[in-house]
């Protein structure tokens, strides 16, 4: 059987220095043509030598990225690759993919560049329905969207079987905000 990936040797190089710029295994696997995350941590533990060299190549990257603001300093390359997946999947979505930023490193990333803040406000923009606002919660809705759970409705089906109900994200957000909403959902849901 041959390997996986034919230049393993080179691949490992990239990886020590993306390890030396501070990246971490998530983020390194997320880079394109990179092996998975997993992968990494098997060669790692199969050869020492690779071990000592990721080993010593992050102690220098952990330093650098101390020195130059931390876990959440800028990377152009990272920041790049997190705008192409938020113009694919949207801001939520794009969040939640393994190897992308946590909300406050994007949060900082805003404050410290604004161009930064300006084509992510514009790549959110094109996922936004215009002049749609959050939807205000009151009783009739509420009442509705219960007994259409009663009937057996999944909470993410629940626009498809009623297209004036509102959909899965506004019903999670009355949840945290109405407790009695919150336990006759969980009542309907059972």
């Amino acid at each position: 059987m041959r390997p996986a990936y034919e230049n393993q040797q080179g691949l490992k190089s990239q990886l020590c220095a993306y390890a030396g710029r501070g990246y971490r295994r998530h983020q390194m696997a997320a880079l394109p043509g990179m092996p998975s995350a997993i992968t990494i941590s098997r060669w790692v533990r199969a050869d020492p030598g690779f071990a000592a060299e990721m080993a010593a190549c992050r102690m220098y990257g952990t330093a650098l990225r101390r020195e130059s603001g931390g876990w959440f300093a800028y990377d152009h390359t990272w920041a790049e690759m997190f705008l192409t997946r938020v113009a694919q999947v949207g801001m939520m979505a794009a969040l939640r993919t393994p190897g992308q930023p946590c909300r406050n490193q994007v949060d900082r990333w805003k404050r410290i560049r604004p161009e930064f803040a300006a084509r992510l406000e514009a790549v959110k923009g094109r996922w936004r329905i215009p002049g749609r606002k959050p939807r205000v919660y009151d009783e009739a809705t509420a009442d509705r969207i219960i007994l259409t759970l009663n009937n057996g409705v999944l909470l993410r089906s629940l626009r498809k079987a009623d297209p004036s109900l509102p959909g899965a994200p506004t019903v999670r957000r009355w949840r945290c905000q109405y407790r009695d909403f919150d336990g006759a959902v969980r009542i309907a849901m059972r």
